[in-house]
């Protein structure tokens, strides 16, 4: 399915004509076209189906305004993979699901055949990836900013998440492998989400993977601040409310915080 429009500086109006040349090519060449008529309000579609023989690969969808025009008006792409049943499955976990700075984690899979058994002596390649992790406070604390959080400054935290560690090993004979590490903050003690990805490749190289995630915080408390007023007059005070919430989200007493 596609929309045609014409294009005069930003301008769009109905394209003047009735049909145009829709191709799909592979590495092979073109392997479908066909003239499709623009509808009324400048619509068009088309259908092609897939052979059971269908190489796979990258295939590129083009639309012209006839087969010998060099001028492309649309494109598009798709990808055709072959599906191959796994014959086992993998899961993950994370123990504990919260730990503080520096305390140690667990992290596990079970390597199992769907048909029954474990899956002794599987190729492991694993890796762990950290992302900032933003505490999302109870409902009635929901005005509060817990994170303290720059837009300009610190746009990289929301860039691909970095490999803080990765390694390969071997599920033992009951399908098993672990991975005990000690999780330190990366950087300006923020909470970071960190996840474990891992591959495991049976002898006859069929790959299945799996991951499981847990959060690593900077502090045992919460410390969230919020404006009674957004926006303030020149010279005159301000007046900020300030919480202290533990782990679960309940709030402390008599808490010496720096403002």
């Amino acid at each position: 399915k596609g929309i045609l429009r014409e294009s005069d500086d930003l301008q769009y109006s109905l394209p003047n004509i009735q049909q145009a040349y829709l191709s799909i090519t592979n590495q092979l060449g073109e392997v479908f076209g066909e003239n499709v008529p623009i509808s009324e309000n400048g619509t068009f579609s088309a259908q092609y189906n897939l052979g059971t023989d269908a190489p796979v690969g990258n295939y590129a969808i083009e639309v012209r305004r006839s087969r010998s025009s060099e001028t492309a008006l649309g494109y598009s792409s798709f990808r055709v993979a072959e599906y191959v049943k796994p014959q086992f499955e993998v899961t993950s976990s994370a123990t504990p699901e919260i730990i503080l700075n520096g305390e140690q984690a667990v992290f596990a899979i079970e390597a199992a055949y769907y048909s029954g058994g474990s899956l002794a002596n599987a190729a492991v390649d694993w890796y762990l990836e950290s992302r900032p992790y933003f505490y999302t406070p109870p409902d009635e604390y929901s005005q509060y900013s817990f994170d303290d959080f720059d837009y300009y400054l610190d746009s990289d935290r929301f860039d691909a998440p970095p490999v803080r560690q990765s390694g390969q090993g071997q599920t033992d004979e009951n399908g098993r492998f672990e991975l005990t590490e000690t999780i330190a903050l990366e950087k300006e003690n923020t909470s970071q989400t960190v996840t474990f990805y891992a591959n495991v490749t049976d002898v006859g190289g069929n790959l299945v993977g799996s991951s499981a995630r847990l959060t690593v915080l900077g502090s045992t408390v919460h410390s969230g601040i919020r404006p009674e007023r957004y926006v303030g007059k020149q010279g005159e005070a301000q007046n900020f409310n300030l919480v202290v919430l533990d782990r679960d989200g309940n709030p402390l007493a008599n808490q010496t915080v720096s403002v």
